[in-house]
């Protein structure tokens, strides 16, 4: 019972999410000198999985690779949802790629971990064809998208994670981008002072990523960031804001774990309280996000 009210509060929630989502959008002016290619790769004999690959400055050669995989609470959004963010980074010289991984409720977190794990392969496989340079391979996630690239890159640094998780590849993810990211999943669903509703919002998010013996899961004690990050983690930028009511501690709990694990990190965190949850991914066009979206861009030049 629990999870079906659960399901239909967070299906429907979404929904609204991309009510709003669509009316942004419809304000948003766009780079118009980016070339947008969309391909698709084979997951299984009966399921393909669908990418975007941004080139920036009208100019189709290769370059150095960002992996952007959205956010939306693991159960919303597509290729398309951060399509004005990602316009933007590819207009700094990047090649950028965009991913629809399987949504929840179709997909647990293992079977978004792997796709993930699929593109990147797929990407490296045919990066002469696709004109990318996936030796400079960086990541950006929002949210939900946030936790799984730093819960993949995780996995490509311990042999112990990728048995768990069944991912044999090497790649060097040279830097992250992590905005917004909502990485501590076990802590996301307590809502305060509603003892209620935060049992039955954690045990749904829970159950929805890890199945339905979730406590019991091999992944339960191997997907938050005090379990899984080691010192040779890759650099990443944690971007927060004070107007993230909701998520902002996630971002500061990072930085400190990192801080404490001895891993090369930048916490860039906005005052402004009218900077929402992901506000420089949905709103890329204001001055403060074109600032911290450029950070971005320095911090990978950082860590090159």
């Amino acid at each position: 019972m629990r999870y079906l009210i659960f399901k239909k509060f967070y299906k429907k929630m979404w929904r609204g999410a991309d009510e709003g989502d669509r009316k942004v959008k419809s304000k948003e002016v766009k780079p118009e000198n980016v070339i947008i290619k969309t391909y698709s790769f084979d997951k299984n004999e009966k399921t393909q999985l669908s990418f975007n690959i941004y080139y920036g400055n009208n100019d189709i050669s290769k370059k150095d690779v960002i992996v952007d995989i959205h956010g939306g609470g693991w159960a919303y959004g597509n290729k398309d949802l951060n399509d004005n963010f990602c316009r933007q980074l590819a207009n700094y010289g990047y090649n950028v790629i965009s991913f629809s991984y399987t949504l929840a409720f179709k997909a647990k977190l293992i079977d978004q971990i792997q796709e993930i794990d699929m593109l990147i392969s797929y990407l490296t496989k045919y990066q002469e064809k696709f004109c990318l340079n996936m030796k400079n391979l960086y990541l950006t996630g929002d949210s939900a998208g946030g936790q799984l690239i730093l819960l993949y890159t995780a996995i490509l640094k311990r042999d112990d994670l990728k048995k768990i998780y069944s991912i044999n590849s090497t790649f060097n993810i040279k830097a992250l981008a992590l905005n917004h990211a909502t990485p501590y999943i076990k802590s996301l669903g307590i809502i305060p002072n509603n003892k209620l509703a935060s049992n039955i919002f954690s045990f749904g998010l829970l159950k929805m990523l890890l199945g339905k013996n979730f406590k019991k899961s091999k992944y339960f004690n191997n997907v938050e960031p005090n379990d899984i990050l080691t010192s040779s983690f890759s650099p990443s930028l944690i971007i927060s804001s004070s107007g993230d009511k909701a998520f902002s501690y996630q971002s500061k709990r990072l930085k400190e774990d990192m801080d404490q694990i001895g891993i090369k990190n930048k916490l860039l965190f906005s005052n402004n309280e009218k900077a929402i949850h992901v506000f420089n991914v949905l709103y890329p066009n204001i001055e403060e996000s074109k600032e911290f979206n450029k950070e971005i861009i320095s911090w990978f030049k950082e860590n090159q």
